[in-house]
């Protein structure tokens, strides 16, 4: 796998990264027909070329489409953003599946590249994989708990997931002296360092995650007697009031992170990550010199879900000082 700062991608000659997975030569002993073969070679050669960020104009360390990680933008970076793969199984990888238990070598890239960002002084780490651990939607803690617990033990910014069919947005959390780490099928408010009722989260206390399985098909249930609802200060849900399908976009800006979601029923949530010590608009007036551009292109989040992301261009007509701000999507199909 090599350490978070080795580039391990080939680059194709439009500067994107391509795919290094390939199919096995011989298939016959796992059951996969020249057919279904072919099918699956023209499929991640399709991946390769249509989901790439060639917009992105930042290198990409890692495994691009499932376990990668890039700065952007290229100089200054305003946010590292590491996607990872945890219980999920690449057929093109013959087989593989990818774990993240305590020191298993995946394990090991995801807290070296965090640690690099961190050192490096990159105001934002956000983090994403399909599946999720904690949630108390359809799917159970697939992932283990060793991924999540040390994500909170880093205090990422933000953690992205899907798989589960509905929308659920966190308290914040991380690990305490009350709180050594998530557990299985269990609660433990130690955990909850503000419980983000006010949708206001104080910038390096800890993690918000957000699971946002509301693209493709139709929502399923939020249990709220399931021991993670706990951890939880907001949902929708199919039973909920003005449910609907949609995404939500994040704006990062170098001093801030401000989620909104765009559902097509009249639930409707927004957050902020950022620093409430201080007035967000005097924050605003001293960041916005610094401010960066930031990117556009089509990332994908695993098995299941794409990252859009697109340029927004915000004037400050009150001060005559034009910025630029980050939004992404995520589709779960």
């Amino acid at each position: 796998m090599g350490s978070p700062g080795t580039r391990t991608t080939r680059r194709r000659r439009d500067g994107a990264p391509s795919s290094t997975g390939t199919l096995p030569t011989s298939s016959s002993s796992r059951g996969i027909t020249t057919q279904e073969r072919f099918r699956l070679e023209k499929a991640a050669s399709t991946i390769s070329r249509s989901t790439v960020p060639t917009s992105l104009r930042a290198p990409v360390f890692g495994v691009y489409g499932k376990q990668y990680y890039f700065d952007y933008p290229r100089t200054n970076p305003l946010a590292r953003f590491i996607f990872l793969s945890p219980d999920l199984v690449y057929v093109v990888d013959d087989g593989e599946h990818y774990l993240y238990t305590v020191n298993s070598t995946r394990y090991m890239w995801t807290q070296a590249a965090i640690d690099q960002a961190h050192a490096a002084g990159i105001p934002w780490v956000i983090v994403a994989s399909h599946k999720n651990c904690i949630g108390a939607g359809e799917h159970a803690c697939e992932t283990g708990t060793d991924i999540l617990n040390l994500l909170l033990g880093e205090k990422v910014d933000l953690i992205l997931n899907a798989h589960t069919h509905n929308y659920e947005r966190s308290h914040q959390l991380a690990l305490t002296g009350s709180c050594p780490g998530i557990k299985l099928h269990s609660f433990d408010a130690g955990c909850i360092v503000h419980d983000g009722a006010d949708g206001k989260y104080q910038r390096g206390t800890g993690s918000v995650l957000v699971i946002q399985g509301t693209g493709g098909r139709e929502l399923d249930s939020f249990d709220p007697s399931d021991p993670y609802a706990g951890y939880f200060a907001a949902h929708m849900a199919k039973d909920t009031s003005g449910a609907g399908n949609g995404v939500v976009t994040y704006n990062v800006y170098p001093d801030r992170i401000v989620a909104q979601t765009s559902f097509n029923g009249t639930y409707s949530d927004t957050f902020t990550i950022g620093d409430f010590s201080t007035g967000l608009l005097d924050q605003l007036v001293v960041a916005l010199p610094i401010a960066a551009p930031v990117v556009v292109g089509l990332i994908g989040l695993g098995v299941g879900g794409f990252l859009t992301w697109r340029l927004r261009v915000i004037g400050m007509r009150a001060i005559g000082m034009p910025t630029t701000s980050l939004k992404a999507r995520l589709f779960r199909l």
